[in-house]
């Protein structure tokens, strides 16, 4: 029913509002994404063809983040300036180790030992695949620890209620206090109200 709905929309660029006894013209241009294979749902009967056709006018096709990984070093900062902006703080920017964590492809070092040569693998590869992950957690998780502490102890030197911060940081105030208990900022809250 929408489809068709919208199809009309399209063809006759006219729409109908809700409580309206006419149509109005409408000077529309459409631009839709789908992350589903819309050929196999035309082939089931899901999308109507025509449909398609009108949308598909100029195709782009846009390849997944996995198949372009030269992208998300620009995502991770644009993302991160937009909300640290938003937060009031200063974006300091990201480590080029993080940078490389988040551009990992999980091959077969990554993967458990019992996956490996079905099940034959030999000790030192198990120690080689743990130390794998412990490095590539810590140079992660320090550096991503480091910046969320910052930007806490920053919230905490502009406001002086802990709920005002809670809600600056986007969480609850009991994930607030563990997060204060875990980096140890006891010494940034002492003006701090409790509420």
């Amino acid at each position: 029913m929408l489809q068709a709905k919208l199809l009309r929309a399209i063809e006759a660029r006219e729409i109908l509002p809700i409580g309206a006894s006419s149509p109005i013209q409408v000077d529309i241009r459409i631009i839709s994404a789908s992350n589903q294979n819309l050929a196999q749902f035309i082939a089931e009967g899901k999308f109507r063809e025509d449909l398609f056709y009108r949308l598909n006018v100029i195709p782009i096709t846009l390849p997944p983040l996995r198949e372009r990984q030269e992208d998300i070093e620009l995502l991770v900062h644009y993302f991160l300036h937009l909300h640290t902006r938003r937060l009031g703080s200063v974006y300091p920017g990201i480590a080029p180790d993080v940078v490389e964590i988040l551009r990992e492809v999980i091959d077969s070092t990554l993967l458990p030992p019992n996956l490996l040569n079905n099940g034959t693998t030999e000790q030192s590869d198990v120690t080689e695949v743990s130390e794998a992950h412990l490095s590539l957690d810590d140079a992660g998780g320090t550096a991503l620890e480091e910046m969320e502490k910052q930007m806490i102890r920053e919230a905490l030197s502009r406001h002086n209620s802990k709920k005002l911060v809670a809600d600056e940081l986007g969480i609850g105030i009991a994930t607030l206090y563990r997060k204060i208990k875990k980096y140890e900022l006891f010494k940034h809250i002492t003006s701090v109200n409790p509420a």
